[in-house]
């Protein structure tokens, strides 16, 4: 029975469903129930804080937006883990239907092992049902196949005299609402592995008879312990998510306005930007975490903010390392030489995203400090960087390669961006030596790549311009001299 699958291809455990005049159709994930029908997606559109599928449902038209607000002026709202999902349903044919809809998070949220015991709560008071969901022995900083081995997954709604709910195996739980169209708004108390009768923790909503207009509903080295940032306002999680549902609003309200911003900066260099910087923002901002320490009294201290981002970062290794270790937050390195090997990708990648930063910040500090490592990534990659050797990129899913073509991209771009960062530095010799020598790569590198159709290929035997077009991206900035 398969669910809506994560990044790596691990099963999350998250369906749902909507019932038109008794008929049962599914529009997210694929769970394999008896008497239900496909939603037919007719439509898909995404923005910078937003991604929105549309469905016919037999005779009804359904939307489903996922929005990750992007909150830049607080960083309350923007350390809130959580993400709404807006679903609204309209008539498709102008008559009358019997709507109700139903959508469940699964256990296999709060762990990458199935075989691990979870338990579960929910909270029936106040104006959100909440379902809550851990392990029953978590493992702090752990983690398995990019799920964390602590914490916990949190499912919330309104709380409304038209919603039920059901916490239970996947099968009993969805086989209810398939047949009649809500829940019993009962808990299962028989706490087990995941794999176990697989336990969801479902929501349904009765919406009536709708019209020809639209109905909607919303689901929505030292060891230094810190807290997301928004535990100094809201000290217990169910607060915050109260919080987070009543500011829905006014997030809409926000992230449209941004969505505009990015949209009409971006397009003024080029429709193709705009597009990967919309792509961009929310991988961005869902990776940085804002958090607070405490005080003294061990009272949360507001003043006391660091910034955490599962990311690049200088860091002095040559040639430069994928990350600081397989396991974020844990920065434990790799002292038994098991990283994922891509020197060309990291190399220029630290050289693109040190001058980044120096541009954006007008700090000279970092190119200052650095200009040692930073000058031998650059070496390495006038060496190796034209026509790398067998090894991975940021595509590692493919293996690793000889003479790939993206990275050769990137090798260019890096080298050009070291010139920048000389000019920066007032080193106007250096400056002029890399320049031209990112200049003189750049003919001899179409002459490798570019196939007789005249297309780039993904190395000089196999033609692929898509892997190395998202890499064109960072040209961009180097050669008009921008962040």
């Amino acid at each position: 029975m398969a669910d809506v699958l994560g990044r790596i291809g691990t099963d999350l455990g998250w369906a749902g469903f909507v019932k038109v005049d008794g008929a049962v159709y599914s529009w997210l994930g694929l769970p394999e129930c008896p008497n239900t029908k496909k939603a037919t997606q007719t439509a898909f559109s995404y923005t910078s804080t937003a991604s929105t599928f549309t469905f016919n449902a037999g005779p009804v038209v359904l939307t489903a937006r996922f929005l990750s607000p992007v909150e830049t002026n607080s960083y309350v709202l923007q350390s809130f883990p959580f993400t709404y999902l807006d679903v609204s349903v309209a008539s498709g044919d102008g008559a009358p239907h019997s709507v109700q809809i139903y959508s469940d998070l699964g256990a296999e949220w709060v762990s990458g092992d199935n075989s691990m015991k979870a338990n579960w709560t929910t909270s029936t008071v106040g104006p959100l049902l909440t379902h809550q969901v851990q392990l029953a022995e978590p493992h702090l900083f752990g983690e398995i196949l990019d799920h964390s081995q602590y914490g916990a997954a949190y499912y919330s709604t309104s709380n409304s005299k038209s919603v039920t709910y059901r916490t239970g195996g996947a099968n009993a739980v969805r086989g209810t609402f398939i047949k009649t169209g809500q829940l019993p708004n009962t808990q299962d108390a028989k706490f087990r592995a995941i794999d176990d009768d697989r336990p969801v923790f479902a929501f349904a909503e009765d919406l009536g008879n709708i019209p020809a207009g639209p109905a909607y509903a919303v689901a929505d080295g030292e060891l230094e312990m810190r807290s997301s940032y928004f535990f100094s306002e809201y000290p217990k999680v169910q607060d915050g998510i109260n919080a987070f549902h009543a500011n829905h609003a006014a997030a809409v309200e926000t992230a449209a306005k941004l969505d505009k911003k990015v949209q009409t900066d971006s397009e003024a260099i080029s429709a193709n930007y705009a597009d990967i910087v919309a792509l961009s923002i929310r991988q961005f901002a869902a990776g940085f975490e804002f958090t607070v320490g405490r005080g003294a009294d061990g009272r949360f201290n507001q003043s006391d903010i660091l910034g955490f981002m599962k990311a690049h970062v200088v860091y002095p290794s040559f040639p430069a390392v994928h990350d600081l270790g397989a396991n974020f937050p844990n920065a434990t390195g790799h002292s038994d030489g098991k990283d994922e090997k891509m020197p060309v990708e990291e190399s220029g990648s630290m050289l693109i995203l040190t001058l980044a930063y120096t541009q954006a910040t007008k700090d000279l500090s970092l190119i200052r400090d650095y200009h040692a490592l930073l000058d031998q990534w650059t070496e390495f990659l006038i060496h190796d960087g034209l026509k790398p050797t067998s090894q991975l990129s940021t595509d590692d899913f493919a293996g690793p390669l000889q003479n790939q073509t993206n990275l050769a991209i990137k090798g260019i771009i890096g080298i050009a961006a070291m010139a920048e960062i000389e000019r920066l530095l007032g080193n106007a010799d250096l400056q002029k030596n890399y320049s031209s020598i990112a200049q003189s790569y750049v003919p001899k590198f179409l002459e490798y790549a570019t196939s007789k159709e005249k297309h780039l290929e993904l190395n000089v035997k196999m033609f692929a311009a898509a892997t190395c077009t998202k890499k064109e991206a960072r040209d961009m900035f180097v050669s008009q001299g921008q962040p």
